[in-house]
């Protein structure tokens, strides 16, 4: 996390990135630390989480992709999993709880 927030937003910014690409990234930024803070989550929620994940996506498609078949190749699927959080969050909680990471620690 203090990779993205401490670093990456702040070197774009730094180096001049158009603000477009700046907001997309921190919409990303913010569902993927949302998703893995370890707390209990409302519907409520989920649902503010699966509304800024739509908008990451959105953003994502008119930034990379647009109105040119050419640049299909961008939308790979992994791009668009993140739609799934939500539900995976819903369902197991916390992504942080669930994560490689964790479970590698607590083996050790």
């Amino acid at each position: 996390m203090a990779l993205l927030h401490w670093y990456l937003v702040p070197i774009a910014i730094e180096l001049g990135f158009h603000p477009i690409v700046i907001e997309n990234f921190a919409d990303l930024v913010w569902c993927i630390e949302f998703a893995m803070t370890p707390v209990a989550r409302t519907e409520e929620d989920l649902w503010i989480l699966w509304k800024r994940i739509v908008k990451f996506l959105t953003g994502f498609e008119q930034i990379y992709i647009g109105n040119d078949p050419a640049n299909n190749h961008r939308a790979r699927l992994c791009v668009f999993q993140p739609i799934h959080v939500p539900v995976h969050i819903e369902w197991n909680g916390s992504i942080w709880t669930g994560s490689r990471v964790t479970v590698e620690r607590t083996i050790g």
